[in-house]
């Protein structure tokens, strides 16, 4: 890609985050509220439900809008079981569309101003793309923040792909079944349980050198 073509994409790129935060901000809904907004929009939409909040999770990425609102509102809207699946789906692709973003507009420019300690810090990184990117994710870091990382320090897509997948499953199951418990209860407990495991994996994972 070259320079003037980022360019474009990037001024395109700040253009959509600025409407999208733009059309938030008229719609007067808090952000408490977002999840509840996303049901209703999901419900009106029908059958083509899934269709509307996949393409909407992916537009987020690139509005750097939070992650966790869409992943309550698949809990909302289709139960705590089927929330997870769709919430999943959507994650993944949402993260794939902020790596390759990143890959194609910052990772040349990245190169280019790099210093000795950021190489140092991504050839660790590269050592072990799958783990850093599993790690990344049972440490519920930001979402967004993640996938561009991934892609500004060029983690391989494939490893990257495979570690967000498995990965963003705590956070899903977690988020996914609070936005869920108003159906099914039982789901509070779980979700923290979930959470709790998260964590304490990535604990373990680095206590045994596996990454970092």
């Amino acid at each position: 890609m070259t320079k003037r073509t980022r360019h474009i994409f990037l001024a395109l790129w700040v253009l959509g985050a600025c409407a999208g935060f733009y059309a938030w901000w008229q719609s007067d809904i808090p952000v408490t509220q977002l999840p509840a907004a996303l049901k209703d929009l999901i419900e009106e939409a029908g059958v083509w439900g899934p269709v509307v909040y996949i393409l909407l999770f992916i537009a987020r990425a690139l509005t750097l809008a939070p992650a966790t609102p869409f992943v309550l509102a698949a809990g909302l809207a289709w139960g705590p079981w089927l929330g997870m699946f769709w919430a999943w789906v959507g994650i993944n692709l949402s993260g794939m569309a902020a790596y390759g973003v990143a890959k194609a507009m910052g990772r040349e420019w990245v190169a280019e101003h790099e210093t000795p300690w950021m190489a140092k810090l991504e050839a660790k990184l590269l050592a072990r793309p799958f783990m850093t990117s599993l790690l990344l994710r049972l440490l519920l870091l930001p979402f967004d923040t993640v996938n561009y990382a991934c892609g500004l320090v060029d983690i391989p897509f494939l490893p990257y792909v495979a570690g967000t997948a498995l990965g963003v499953l705590p956070g899903v199951v977690t988020f996914a079944l609070f936005g869920g418990a108003w159906n099914d209860p039982r789901a509070i407990a779980v979700s923290g349980a979930v959470f709790g495991a998260s964590l304490a994996g990535a604990a373990l994972l680095k206590k045994r050198g596996l990454v970092g």
